[in-house]
């Protein structure tokens, strides 16, 4: 399996999709029950990265809020600070999307 189709939340979910039909089919019980488990875990991905996906939107839309709110404060040093934390915002997003 490629790389990118490991951090792919819809891969993930077509992937838990297949193998639950198939684990439908299984007659013996055991190889049916490591299959769901196999499911849950290709759906527990899917989820972790889409979390990543919206926490990664929302360090953005904050960083973007409090560079438009260091624009807009007069104190000179304040406003740099406000300017620090957006970048770090900025770098957390970044490294969520780069764990896609």
């Amino acid at each position: 399996m490629d790389s990118s189709y490991q951090v792919n939340a819809a891969h993930n979910q077509a992937e838990a999709r297949r193998i639950r039909r198939g684990a439908a089919t299984v007659k013996d019980e055991a190889i049916r029950s490591q299959l769901l488990e196999i499911v849950t875990t290709y759906e527990q991905l899917a989820e972790s990265i889409e979390k990543q996906q919206v926490d990664a939107a929302y360090y953005r839309a904050d960083a973007r809020r409090i560079r438009r709110a260091a624009v807009t404060v007069k104190d000179e040093a304040i406003g740099r600070q406000l300017l620090e934390i957006a970048t770090t915002y900025e770098q957390l997003a970044e490294s969520f999307e780069n764990q896609r």
